[in-house]
């Protein structure tokens, strides 16, 4: 059976050009694919009037794309952790204070993702998954990007186990 990315490149669609047809991210379209999202009706419906085709035929597209590592999985919940514990109990860090806290955890893969240290692009691109991305915050004079403790507040409590969001308060 065809995947929905065999059937959009068949087209020769880009992701992006799928993603404006649809009227939808990019990322969403690349999530979609990736067996990272479960699409929602109302996203089938969008993605499915944007391709020309049913939505019957999409989901079946969709169910037979290729599933996410565990790994992939993993890492994000132990991104959405480590960062628990890297903000203890301040409210706001930039992503190079982040970086540089995450990469100092002894265990953690930060330091020697695939072979390269997490990047503050990197680190956007993992916590866009959730549906967080970084703000500019105020650092005296300097205004760097950044994230803040209330953007990953319900993050946080939706994906940690009760057990380990106590552990890493």
């Amino acid at each position: 059976m065809e995947t929905l990315r065999e059937f959009r490149k068949s087209r020769g669609l880009t992701v992006e050009a799928c993603a404006v047809l649809a009227g939808v991210d990019k990322a969403t379209v690349s999530r979609v694919e990736r067996g990272l999202l479960e699409p929602s009706p109302r996203l089938i419906v969008r993605l499915s009037r944007g391709l020309g085709i049913s939505a019957l035929r999409l989901q079946r597209m969709i169910s037979n794309s290729p599933k996410p590592e565990p790994e992939e999985v993993s890492l994000g919940i132990r991104l959405l952790a480590d960062l628990k514990q890297v903000f203890g109990d301040r409210d706001v860090l930039s992503s190079a204070e982040i970086l540089e806290e995450l990469q100092e955890i002894e265990d953690a893969p930060w330091a020697d993702l695939h072979g390269r240290s997490l990047t503050p692009r990197g680190l956007a691109q993992r916590l866009r998954a959730f549906e967080v991305r970084p703000s500019t915050i105020r650092r005296g004079t300097q205004t760097p990007k950044g994230y803040r403790r209330v953007d990953l507040h319900d993050v946080w409590k939706r994906y940690l186990p009760t057990g380990q969001e106590a552990a890493d308060a």
